[in-house]
Order: C-alpha cells, then structure tokens, then sequence
C-alpha cells in the first residue's frame, strides 16, 4: 500500500524545495527525490562544470569522487587501476557512459556529453551520497 512521504534537500534553503512523495517505502520515495531533483539540477552550468572540468582540475570536480583511494579519501596520486575501478563504481548501471568519459578525460576533444549523461551522473553521485542528501520522512 502507497504512503505519503516528504523529502527535501537536507541543506534546505526554501520550502520549495519540499517534494510530497507518494511511494510503497521510504527508500522508493528516496529514489524518486534524486531522480527528480537530477532531472533539473543536471541542466545547470555549474553542475555541467563539475563533471566536465574532471579532464582539467584535480579538485573541485567530479575527480573528488574519481580520485579518491580504498579507504574513500582524495588522492590526486591514485593509480590507474583504482581510478577505472572509481569510474566504472560511478557508471556501474550505464557502462556505455563510463566509456564516454574516459574517452573524453584521454582525448583532445571538448565535452559533449547528453542531457542524459548529466542526469545520470547527477543521480548516482546524490545516490553515493556526493553531491546532494536527502531527508525523507512518512507523513
């Protein structure tokens, strides 16, 4: 049987941010408010910067989860093999996508990556608890 849940960013800045969330369990209604809140936050720039400096700048980009080692802390000096491992965590649901970026960070072409892309990116860095949380509560 569906419930009602409230879930918001948990840095909330307005009461518009507040998502009612008719769902089976609080994980589900989770799920929804990540998915949702991609759908928009992936479009704006500084999110599209973000992934899109990983080729460029070591931090202050998605290379904060890419470059991070075993034990989950930044380090720029990681080797290969614990960078791709880092990859293909972010991109386990979308193969493809992860071999979309490593194309892109050892090319010599700009980004084009797809809407689709940026959201998928966006929910699974909110998933893996980098980029947003969120509180989900029953009503």
């Amino acid at each position: 049987m569906k419930k009602l849940f409230l879930a918001a960013e948990t840095d909330l800045e307005s009461l518009d941010q507040v998502m009612v969330i008719r769902a089976d369990n609080e994980e589900e209604a989770r799920q929804f408010a990540i998915h949702k809140w991609s759908e928009t936050n992936s479009k704006m720039d500084y999110f599209r910067e973000f992934v899109n400096e990983g080729k460029d700048c070591p931090a202050f980009s998605i290379n904060e989860k890419l470059l991070q080692d075993e034990d989950g802390n930044y380090n720029p000096d990681i080797d290969n093999k614990q960078y791709l491992a880092n990859v293909n965590e972010l991109f386990k649901f979308n193969p493809m996508y992860g071999m979309h970026y490593l194309d892109y960070v050892n090319g010599d072409y700009p980004p084009n990556f797809s809407d689709d892309f940026f959201e998928y990116v966006c929910s699974r860095l909110c998933e893996m608890g980098e980029w947003c949380s969120f509180d989900v509560r029953e009503l």
